[in-house]
C-alpha cells in the first residue's frame, strides 16, 4: 500500500497496488482502501475497504470533494528495473543485483551496502539490504508495505515507513535483519510520515508529513522524549525531502510555492532566518555532498533531465554558485516526485539510481487512457460504505 493520510471522517485512506508502479506514490493501478481508525490509540479498528477501485489516481480535499481518473492511468504487470551507477560524466555503470521492482534507494555511510525498498504487482512491499561487495540481499521486512528507508549515521540501523501490526508510522530496526522493527511514532501524529534525513546530534529526524493528498511539510521528529514531531517548514505550500548539509548549518528541500517544484535553502536550526532558491529554472530531489560544499539536485526542462550541481559558500551566510548540469540522465532513468529515487556515494564522485529495463522478462508496460471523475460530497458516501465501530 502507500500514500496513507486520515481523513477527517475518522478514516484512515490507502493506495493499494493493484498494478502499481514501483516506487512512485500514486503512479500504476491502484484501488483507494478506506479503513475505520482510532486516532488516539492510532490502530485500525477495521479491515481496509476498497472505495475507489482500478483508478490511476485519487486526491480529496476537506471539503469532501474526490477527484480521480476512473480506469488505468498505466497499466503495469510489474515493471522490473535495474540499480546502476552514474559518476560526475554520466558514465554508466550496472550494479551486480537482479532487476527487480525497486524503489528509493539509499546508500549505507560507509558506502558498501544499499537499503532499497522492493514491490511486486500483487504481493507486499518490502525494504532490503544489498550488500554491494557479494551481490546478495537481506530482508529487513517480510508482509505488508515498507518504503523509503534511511540508514542511520552509524550505518547500524534503518528507518522506514510502515504499517506493522495495523499501526502507520515510523520503524527503526538493525541493518543486519536481527530483532523486531521499534515503532518510532507510536505518539505522533496520525498523518503519514517519511523520514528525508537526520539531525547531526542524530537524536531527532527530518521528515515529510502528509497532511491529506494535497499537502505535506516538514516536521522535526524528537526520538527521545515522546512527544511527536514538530513543524519546522509548514506553508501553504508542499515541502518535501528536507536535508541537512554536513555542517548542521543549512537545510535544503523542495517545494512547490512558486508554482513549479524548486530547491530551497534555508538556515538550520532557525528556518526563519533566510531562504534561497537555488534552482532558478526549477529542481527536486536535493541531496548534500558528504564532501565539500556541494548540492545536487534533478532538473527537468526544454533541455532534458539532467543531474545539477549547485557550490557555495557558508560563511558567514550562505551564498549558492550558478547550477552546473553534470550530466543529462539517461532515457529509463527514475527521478522520483515526493519520494526521492537516487542517492549519492560517501566521496561524492557517484549516483546510484534506478533505471527500467524494458528487456527484463516480466515487464509489461502499456499506457491507457483514463477519465477523470469528480465526486461532490464524498464524505456522506465513505461513512455509508465504510461504517466507522
Amino acid at each position: 500500500m502507500a500514500r496513507a493520510t486520515y481523513a477527517p471522517t475518522g478514516h484512515l485512506l490507502l493506495q493499494q497496488a493493484a498494478r502499481l508502479t514501483p516506487g512512485r506514490l500514486g503512479g500504476g493501478v491502484t484501488n483507494l482502501m478506506a479503513a475505520p481508525f482510532d486516532a488516539d490509540r492510532l490502530e485500525l479498528t477495521g479491515a481496509p475497504l476498497p472505495v475507489v477501485p482500478d483508478s490511476g489516481f485519487s486526491a480529496w480535499a476537506s471539503d469532501g470533494t474526490l477527484v480521480y481518473a476512473a480506469g488505468a492511468g498505466v497499466d503495469v504487470a510489474e515493471t522490473l528495473r535495474t540499480l546502476v551507477w552514474l559518476d560526475r560524466d554520466g558514465r554508466e555503470e550496472p550494479v551486480q543485483a537482479a532487476p527487480r521492482a525497486y524503489g528509493t534507494p539509499r546508500i549505507s555511510p560507509s558506502g558498501d551496502r544499499v537499503a532499497v525498498e522492493v514491490s511486486s504487482a500483487d504481493g507486499p512491499t518490502v525494504v532490503v539490504v544489498h550488500d554491494l561487495a557479494r551481490g546478495a540481499s537481506n530482508a529487513l521486512t517480510f508482509d505488508g508495505w515498507s518504503v523509503n528507508p534511511l540508514w542511520s549515521p552509524d550505518g547500524r540501523r534503518v528507518v522506514f515507513t510502515s504499517i506493522e501490526d495495523d499501526v502507520v508510522g515510523l520503524f527503526r530496526k538493525a541493518a543486519d535483519g536481527t530483532g523486531r522493527a521499534e515503532p518510532l511514532t507510536a505518539a505522533a501524529s496520525t498523518s503519514m510520515q517519511t523520514a528525508s534525513a537526520w539531525v547531526s546530534t542524530a537524536d531527532s529526524l527530518l521528515v515529510t508529513q502528509a497532511a491529506g493528498m494535497t499537502d505535506a511539510d516538514i516536521h522535526r521528529l524528537p526520538l527521545a522524549d515522546g512527544r511527536g514531531s514538530e513543524p519546522l517548514i509548514a506553508t501553504a505550500s508542499v515541502e518535501v525531502l528536507a536535508v541537512v548539509s554536513p555542517d548542521g548549518r543549512w537545510i535544503a528541500y523542495q517545494s512547490n510555492e512558486s508554482g513549479r517544484w524548486a530547491v530551497y535553502v534555508r538556515p538550520f536550526p532557525n528556518v526563519e532566518d533566510g531562504k534561497w532558491q537555488v534552482s532558478p529554472g526549477g529542481g527536486f530531489s536535493p541531496v548534500w555532498s558528504p564532501v565539500g560544499r556541494e548540492l545536487f539536485f534533478l532538473a527537468a526542462g526544454p533541455d532534458g533531465r539532467a543531474m545539477m550541481a549547485v557550490e557555495y559558500a557558508g560563511d558567514p551566510t550562505f551564498t549558492p554558485s550558478r547550477p552546473q548540469r553534470l550530466f543529462a540522465l539517461p532515457s529509463r532513468v527514475d527521478v522520483g516526485g515526493i519520494l526521492r529515487q537516487w542517492d549519492v556515494t560517501p566521496d561524492g564522485r557517484r549516483f546510484l539510481m534506478i533505471k527500467d529495463d524494458d528487456g527484463a522478462a516480466g515487464n509489461d508496460s502499456r499506457e491507457s487512457l483514463s477519465e477523470l471523475v469528480y465526486v461532490g460530497n464524498w464524505f456522506t458516501e465513505l461513512v455509508e460504505r465504510v461504517p466507522l465501530p
